[in-house]
């Protein structure tokens, strides 16, 4: 999250010290991710751990009842050698892999030094990103014990955001100035998101004849969840939404940058296929308007700070209308 929830910081270190083994002196709120408050664990003065707590959201919510997939498979990938570049979640006093602050779930990862990916990959980064990406659709058949559910090619936030345009027609001049700025935003374009879910009901049809392999999918590779450490390598954080899903679901993360190296390296490095322009299209188109909603939620329901409130309307432009009015031509430059 890039503003932090308001959580009670000495109550949430009582807690880690009561769950885990760590003598930790303070934290460190770090704004990355979503759905989630997270913060560098410091002991002694330095930053040891890294703490993830599932904020009271919807998003935080929804990812936090998926904790008990998710982190047992991150311990999986790292303890069996099949993927080590991975913050893997380390165990409780009770043997478990996540804790509670009241109601609300947190785990505790090493502190993996480095930073984010930058906006324009270098092509040293584009291939080891690509070859990292290929030895976890690699492990796959040896994590049957674990994986994730399957890729249903369904658009779950679809009624709810038919809810949320049509809450968004009622938004009356004296309501909070964030609500009145969303509804001056969204209902000029109000059609025009109508008209990506008709097309994403159109990809989702053509995706679902396709047949092709199925992988372990991070689903959600880029900028916060890639980090690079001073050698150049990566590691891949944040695995809240893994599925086993078509490779594409993670391939998709490459369009805009050098999307030939990137595959070249990726299938040189044991990748799956064969690949589909429409599994590209259809993955990102669903995750464009995915962008959307979870922005148009956050203000309509959340009510945060106005400050987020102003990101998320400007998050609502920039990852979601100009990314789906940019989708054919990009497909186009990238030869997908």
């Amino acid at each position: 999250m890039e503003y932090e929830p308001p959580i009670d910081r000495e109550a949430l270190l009582d807690a880690l010290r009561d769950a885990y083994e760590v003598e930790a002196d303070a934290l460190a709120f770090v704004p990355v991710g979503y759905a989630n408050a997270c913060y560098a664990v410091h002991v002694s003065g330095e930053p040891r751990h890294f703490l993830k707590l599932w904020s009271d959201s919807r998003a935080g919510r929804w990812a936090g009842q998926r904790r008990h997939i998710t982190l047992p498979l991150l311990r999986a990938l790292y303890d069996r050698g099949l993927y080590r570049a991975v913050a893997a979640p380390l165990p409780a006093r009770d043997g478990a892999l996540s804790s509670k602050l009241g109601a609300l779930p947190f785990a505790l990862f090493p502190f993996l030094p480095g930073h984010g990916a930058p906006e324009v990959w270098p092509p040293a980064l584009t291939e080891r990103l690509a070859e990292a990406i290929a030895a976890v659709h690699r492990a796959t058949p040896h994590l049957q014990d674990l994986l994730p559910p399957r890729e249903t090619f369904e658009v779950e936030f679809e009624p709810d955001l038919r809810s949320a345009l049509d809450a968004v027609v009622g938004i009356e001049d004296g309501a909070r100035p964030g609500l009145v700025a969303l509804r001056d935003f969204l209902l000029p374009r109000r059609d025009e998101v109508l008209e990506q879910l008709g097309r994403l009901h159109e990809l989702r049809a053509a995706a679902r004849r396709l047949d092709g392999p199925s992988v372990l999918a991070h689903t959600d590779i880029g900028g916060d969840n890639v980090l690079v450490d001073a050698s150049g390598g990566v590691a891949l954080l944040d695995w809240d939404t893994a599925v086993v899903a078509p490779p594409e679901h993670d391939l998709q993360c490459a369009l805009g940058q050098d999307l030939g190296r990137f595959l070249a390296a990726y299938l040189d490095a044991g990748g799956a296929r064969p690949l589909h322009r429409e599994h590209f299209a259809f993955y990102l188109l669903r995750r464009y308007l995915t962008n959307l909603f979870v922005r148009l939620f956050r203000i309509l329901e959340e009510e945060t700070a106005p400050e987020a409130e102003a990101d998320a309307l400007d998050g609502m432009h920039r990852w979601g209308f100009a990314q789906w009015q940019a989708l054919d031509e990009s497909l186009e430059r990238a030869g997908a």
